[in-house]
């Protein structure tokens, strides 16, 4: 489950078209529910696909009713969608409705045969509207690139030179304030460690996971880490990836 912020908020657009002559045939998944009125969507991380292979996903949303924009905490009457890029080639998304209301479930399908093998970082562009004397109107358009992804593998049973045994993802949010999520991808059974440390070599966290092939995410929380710079290493089968982390 993923709590929805509106710097978040594009996630949640994918359920909403730009035709108005076409819907998605899908169901809301009835156990994503929305406690406290921050909104949720469901999964928070989409399934990975493979080129050539048929890939079929519904996603449920359910929108928040308050959003922080521009720094002011407003009232949503509903979102609109500008624009989606960087979905994988070969995919398409349709969704069960064309505006997307607080309170209520709406789904999204995201079909199709993946063509190309790469990781995917959905970069969406959503409009905002808030009620005026009874009216809805526009706010300021929000770009989001967000934290989910779509990893498209190689075909079943063929083997490419040009794709890493292992690489990390980018993590998102970067800076961070409480958590971030730290991923990566591996093709082989991995044994993979990440180690954060602060700007003079202390190390200040650890975690290791068992990870077969796919892509995984450590769910990093620094809430008790003083505001700075910090460096982490992601280490598999001897190879260590190092990046730079910020607690803002």
């Amino acid at each position: 489950m993923k709590k929805i912020l509106l710097s978040l908020f594009a996630v949640a657009s994918l359920l909403v078209m730009q035709s108005n002559t076409s819907y998605a045939q899908c169901t809301p998944n009835a156990s994503c529910t929305d406690v406290g009125d921050p909104g949720e969507i469901c999964p928070d991380t989409l399934p990975d696909g493979i080129i050539g292979v048929q890939y079929n996903q519904v996603v449920t949303i359910i929108p928040p009713g308050t959003a922080d924009i521009n720094g002011s905490t407003v009232t949503i009457h509903h979102i609109t969608l500008d624009n989606v890029e960087n979905i994988p080639n070969g995919l398409t998304y349709t969704a069960n409705a064309t505006e997307m209301y607080p309170g209520t479930s709406y789904c999204v399908l995201i079909s199709g045969t993946p063509t190309v093998s790469d990781t995917f970082r959905l970069k969406i562009y959503v409009m905002p509207y808030i009620e005026v004397m009874g009216t809805p109107v526009a706010t300021t358009q929000q770009i989001d690139s967000t934290s989910l992804y779509i990893y498209v593998a190689e075909s079943q049973g063929i083997e490419n030179n040009s794709l890493k045994n292992f690489e990390v993802l980018e993590t998102y949010p970067n800076p961070f304030s409480f958590n971030t999520k730290i991923g990566f991808y591996t093709k082989v059974n991995s044994k993979v460690s990440l180690d954060v440390f602060d700007v003079v070599g202390n190390k200040v966290y650890n975690e290791k996971i068992n990870a077969i092939y796919g892509k995984y995410y450590f769910n990093f929380t620094g809430e008790n880490l003083q505001k700075g710079v910090y460096i982490y290493n992601v280490t598999a089968n001897n190879k260590v990836i190092s990046k730079r982390l910020v607690k803002q």
